[in-house]
This record gives structure tokens, C-alpha cells and sequence, in this order.
């Protein structure tokens, strides 16, 4: 009898959770970076406070690996002489500012942006009334090569979670805003990887 109400309990379960889709947008460069040569440096993401941290060490981990000693954190380094926020797809004199103040050879640029949060963690609204309601977060990661003032690799990663038209439970999961970013930047670090 435990094993049919277990049973029952995980069926529930999946039955009820929304699962999210990550879909590159505007691809304007390939595939993959070259992490062989030169000195990194990792902007501080624009994101919101409660999961800028987290999306700070996915990101500065996963180059740390492959990079080792070459990549830094723009907070962990003193006297830089650059702005406090850099814009994404800056200008060619922008990224000769950036050699200049910083010395580095590249820089990585990473904003993510909440689109839509009409649908919470655990929503426990009636099944006839969440026909609309979604999660979308997009997550723009750039990398600039200074010494050519150039933007050498450019995605947008766009996650979304939606309860779909024929779900008739008024009991859903879905995953945080902050887990959705997070699949968007390792989506993007997997494309890195390639």
C-alpha cells in the first residue's frame, strides 16, 4: 500500500512541474573561445542582489578551470581605472578604455534580465485562472578582445517556464528565477566548452 501512495505522490509530482526551455537568440559569433592565451578579466554581472553571488561563482569556477591564475574578478583587483558599470556591445573606443584602465587582454560582460514573473515557485492557484502565467529571463554574455577592440563572442540565452494550456492542476513547481538564470549561463558555458 506504501508503494501505491509513494507512487502516486511522484506521479503527482512531475505531472504538476513545469519544466523550463533555454533558447539561443541572435547568434552573432560562433561557437567556443579560445582559453589558451592571455589574461581574463570578469566583469561583475548586472543582476538582481539575491542571485548576482551565485551567478558570479558559476561563472568565475567554470573559467577559473580552464584559465587558472589568467582570470580575475574586477572586484578582487585594486586601482582599475574603468567605469563602475560597462554597457554591453561597447564601442571600439570603450574597449580601448577598457585596455587601457585594466591591462587585461580579454573581458567578459555578462546582464540578464527578468522578462516575465507572473509565475511563483509553488503556485497554487486554480487551474482555470494560471492559463498565462510564465517565468522568462533572458541572460546576454559577451566576451571583448581588447587588444583587438573587438567583441570576439556574443549570446543571448532566453529561458522560459509556462504552464501549459492542458494542465488541469491547481497545484504547480517550477523552478526560481534565480535556478532559470543559472540554466541560461550554463547553457552558455556548455557552448564555451564546444
Amino acid at each position: 500500500m506504501k508503494k501505491i501512495v509513494l507512487l502516486f505522490l511522484i506521479v503527482l509530482l512531475f505531472s504538476s512541474c513545469s519544466f523550463p526551455s533555454y533558447v539561443f537568440e541572435d547568434n552573432n559569433s560562433k561557437t567556443g573561445l579560445n582559453l589558451k592565451e592571455g589574461k581574463w578579466l570578469l566583469n561583475e554581472i548586472d543582476a538582481p542582489a539575491n542571485y548576482k553571488d551565485d551567478c558570479q561563482s558559476l561563472v568565475y569556477n567554470h573559467f577559473r578551470k580552464h584559465l587558472g591564475d589568467r582570470i580575475l574578478y574586477i572586484h578582487d583587483i585594486k586601482g582599475l581605472l574603468i567605469s563602475k558599470k560597462t554597457e554591453m556591445s561597447p564601442g571600439k573606443n570603450m574597449m580601448a578604455d577598457l585596455k587601457k584602465g585594466t591591462g587585461f587582454d580579454f573581458f567578459i560582460n555578462i546582464k540578464t534580465k527578468v522578462n516575465k514573473n507572473s509565475l511563483q515557485d509553488i503556485d497554487l492557484t486554480n487551474h482555470r485562472f494560471n492559463k498565462n502565467k510564465s517565468k522568462s529571463v533572458e541572460v546576454f554574455f559577451e566576451v571583448y578582445d581588447l587588444n583587438l577592440t573587438e567583441i570576439i563572442y556574443s549570446k543571448r540565452v532566453i529561458g522560459t517556464i509556462r504552464i501549459n494550456d492542458n494542465n488541469n492542476s491547481d497545484i504547480n513547481f517550477s523552478k526560481s528565477t534565480s535556478k532559470l538564470v543559472a540554466g541560461c549561463l550554463n547553457k552558455i558555458l556548455k557552448d564555451i566548452n564546444k
